[in-house]
């Protein structure tokens, strides 16, 4: 069998116009994480992307998780995300952090489960053109309240690059 550029409906196919344009989509992998407080610093998600076919690739990385909060309602919470790049086996560089606050309300009586989302974007440019991986971590950096559980689910990382044109 042949690849055509047009599928049965006679709609022209992206595939090709990527190639074209120097377009690479990688898809990461997460995992669910549960921290109490004094946990330390976990990896959640990592994607490698191969660059060595674009010349001065942009590179965006696209995160999201969902946190779910299980515990005394009204209190103050904090996690600490960390995006690192490392290429060619050298040493992780961190390329960003971003703050998930968590404020309470003031209502305090009983237990509950809150859940919130959390995403970021980073984009860079890089001279570099070889095989990289992204991984980002998480610190739950501030617990305020006599017991809680916080759960990183759904961890989601992407990266897309394309050649710069200059």
């Amino acid at each position: 069998m042949t690849y055509k550029n047009h599928n049965t409906y006679g709609v022209k196919n992206d595939l090709d116009d990527c190639k074209a344009r120097g377009l690479i989509l990688a898809c990461g992998q997460g995992s669910c994480v549960e921290f109490l407080e004094g946990d330390p610093q976990t990896q959640i998600a990592f994607v490698e992307i191969d660059l060595s076919h674009l010349k001065k690739p942009k590179v965006l990385i696209e995160f999201s998780s969902t946190i779910t909060f299980n515990g005394a309602p009204g209190l103050n919470n904090q996690l600490n995300y960390e995006l690192f790049r490392v290429c060619d086996n050298k040493e992780p560089m961190l390329l960003g952090r971003w703050l998930f606050d968590r404020r309470g309300t003031g209502v305090t009586a009983g237990a509950s489960i809150e859940t919130a989302a959390f995403n970021f974007n980073f984009c860079e440019c890089l001279k570099y053109s070889g095989c990289c991986q992204y991984f980002v971590t998480v610190t739950p950096i501030r617990f305020i309240t006599a017991f809680a559980l916080i759960t990183v689910k759904n961890p989601r990382i992407i990266a897309i690059a394309q050649s710069s044109i200059n």
